[in-house]
């Protein structure tokens, strides 16, 4: 509504300034008045002479100055056309930045990029030359190369930093019907990290979000984290200082991360948790912002919860709990028929 009405305000005022008349006041006017008042030369030529060329000289000032006037007047008129015209074009500007946005506010898109980013279009299209508000469609797969930066925006505000030489798709699935019942959002959406780094900052979400990679996935809670993915040897790394985030492995074993913690997965599962530094951290957000390389320095380990400990597992599968629900009653009659016989025992010793 507001840009509307700086676009009539505009338009008006260029029509406004079109129709001024000139304030330069013409040197005719004053030069006849000039002569009227002169004597009447029959009676006093001499002193009509005198008057006369006393108003020419006047009038020839009269002109330099009217010319002047007019040329500072079309300076002036050349001047206001032009703020008019800037003021026009600003308002269609906003606009056109207000349509744009309105548009782009339910999608996911390229919100801003730094070097070289390409996109790789489910039908095996690509385009190399991705640019600002680029939209994301159901498979598109967006990759950095060396030096490059991509700046994500995802429906409900969260935004992904994609740091240099880093590759992700972006999914979409049809929520379950059960889901739909309880009307919540038709589409749920995941990105897949093939390689690389994210950087990611998420509001307070509506819509399902999730991160994964071949390794491991984290469904996210408001928050800021960073996920790494090392596709050579299979291990990928969350690193957590604000919200939560529940780290699932491949085999569905899941571990809810607190703050200032690093979590370490492989192929076979949970590998380590970490705590996080503050300089860790610091150069991860650096190596992303800027392009640069940087590798974490060791931290303390936190002990792995019994439920993701591998050795802790192998106990435990080493006697299968179908078997573990056999032996306890097994076991008590046993006890059982051992308590009987003793008493029988006893009673024929007591009888002898």
């Amino acid at each position: 509504m507001k840009t509307s009405t700086l676009i009539l305000s505009g338009l008006f005022f260029i029509i406004l300034a079109s129709m001024c008349n000139a304030t330069c006041e013409d040197p005719l006017i004053a030069y006849h008045s000039c002569l009227n008042g002169c004597p009447d030369a029959v009676e006093n030529p001499l002193a009509s002479a005198k008057c006369d060329n006393v108003c020419i000289g006047q009038h020839q000032k009269d002109t330099d100055a009217y010319y002047k006037c007019q040329e500072q007047e079309r300076a002036q008129k050349e001047l206001e056309r032009k703020q008019a015209e800037a003021k026009l074009a600003e308002a269609k500007k906003l606009e056109a930045e207000r349509q744009l946005q309105e548009k782009l506010k339910n999608t996911t898109h390229v919100s801003n990029v730094l070097g070289s980013v390409s996109i790789t279009h489910k039908d095996g299209k690509v385009d190399y030359r991705t640019g600002k508000n680029t939209v994301l469609k159901d498979g598109d797969t967006v990759k950095t190369s060396k030096g490059s930066l991509a700046e994500i925006q995802l429906p409900d505000g969260h935004t992904v930093k994609l740091c240099p030489n880093s590759e992700f798709t972006y999914q979409e699935k049809a929520k379950p019907k059960e889901d739909l019942v309880l009307g919540t959002n038709e589409v749920t959406y995941e990105l897949l990290l093939i390689d690389g780094r994210f950087h990611i900052f998420c509001n307070q979400y509506k819509k399902k979000f999730e991160v994964r990679t071949s390794g491991g996935a984290g469904a996210i809670r408001g928050t800021e984290f960073i996920v790494e993915y090392n596709s050579t040897e299979n291990i990928t790394k969350f690193y957590l200082i604000e919200g939560i985030v529940d780290v699932n492995d491949t085999k569905n074993n899941m571990y809810t991360m607190k703050i200032w913690e690093t979590v370490t997965l492989d192929s076979t599962g949970f590998k380590e948790i970490t705590s996080l530094s503050q300089a860790n951290w610091d150069g991860l957000v650096s190596s992303i912002e800027n392009g640069t390389e940087f590798t974490p320095l060791p931290e303390a380990q936190i002990p792995l919860p019994d439920n993701l400990n591998p050795v802790k597992q192998a106990v435990g599968n080493a006697v299968p709990k179908k078997w573990m629900t056999l032996i306890i009653p097994i076991a008590a009659i046993i006890l059982l028929i051992i308590l009987v016989r003793t008493v029988v025992r006893i009673r024929r010793h007591a009888k002898r």
